[in-house]
């Protein structure tokens, strides 16, 4: 079993749309794939997923008050996905420390666990992190995107999630975007996939129905399916953003330092 975590290193990004996305795309590919909502206080992948009502969840499990198959169910295109709770209280009643012990389990359910992190740098983030052996950082191309997104690469590194690679989200293509090569530079990172700006995926949203499902040739959902690839070794890497200035690559030097 894989264990990734998809991070960012602040919300906005697109991070759970990438993560419920990529888990549908492995699963349309064959693979036993499970989606772990992580994200213990906002909760959104059984939102993203249209199954917001779930009668039990991972607060449950992590609460010692069910096993963790029952809190496991199947998604659109047999993805399958263990979501937390809605709720507040749930949320302050969990012990996040316990979530490595849950994913662990799945190994007998899962070939690839895709973990949803919530955004930001704080304990929440950290109990994610610990949960998977790989990491896969979300950013958009604009430079704050970008520091965030180096300050989480550093604490993956140190909770052992090794980072595998990078997603470049929301990407229009405009001048004045961090360019590729920039964020390769600044990261130390190759950029896996790069998810241009796409309609369908608000559309998709509003209509809680993912878009690898609701319109699987958008060219959002074009470029997920060769992030899966990607991921399971069997493409080359993604294509490359519009050249830009080489100026921020230099800017965040001093962060790596």
């Amino acid at each position: 079993m894989r264990s990734i975590v998809v991070a960012s290193g602040k919300g906005g990004v697109g991070k759970t749309t990438i993560a419920v996305n990529l888990a549908i795309a492995l699963a349309q590919a064959g693979k036993k794939t499970v989606i772990f909502d992580a994200d213990l206080p906002m909760a959104d992948v059984g939102i993203f997923l249209g199954q917001e009502s779930a009668p039990i969840t991972l607060h449950d499990v992590l609460m010692g008050e069910v096993p963790l198959k029952d809190a496991i169910y199947e998604g659109p295109a047999g993805v399958m996905f263990v979501p937390s709770s809605l709720s507040l209280e749930s949320y302050r009643a969990v012990d996040a420390r316990k979530l490595a012990a849950a994913v662990g389990e799945l190994e007998a359910f899962a070939e690839y666990v895709i973990v949803d992190s919530p955004p930001g740098l704080n304990k929440d983030v950290a109990a994610a992190l610990a949960c998977a052996e790989e990491s896969l950082i979300v950013l958009t191309p604009d430079p704050p995107s970008l520091t965030d997104a180096l300050k989480m690469k550093i604490l993956a590194q140190k909770s052992k999630a090794n980072p595998i690679g990078i997603v470049v989200n929301m990407v229009r293509g405009e001048k004045g975007e961090v360019s590729r090569k920039d964020i390769e530079a600044v990261m130390d990172l190759q950029v896996l996939a790069i998810i241009p700006e796409d309609p369908e995926v608000r559309r998709s949203a509003l209509q809680q129905k993912p878009f690898m499902v609701r319109s699987p040739n958008c060219p959002a959902s074009q470029a997920i399916r060769a992030l899966a690839a990607q991921i399971m070794g069997e493409a080359g890497p993604a294509p490359e953003v519009p050249a830009r200035r080489g100026f921020f690559a230099r800017l965040f030097g001093f962060l790596k330092r």
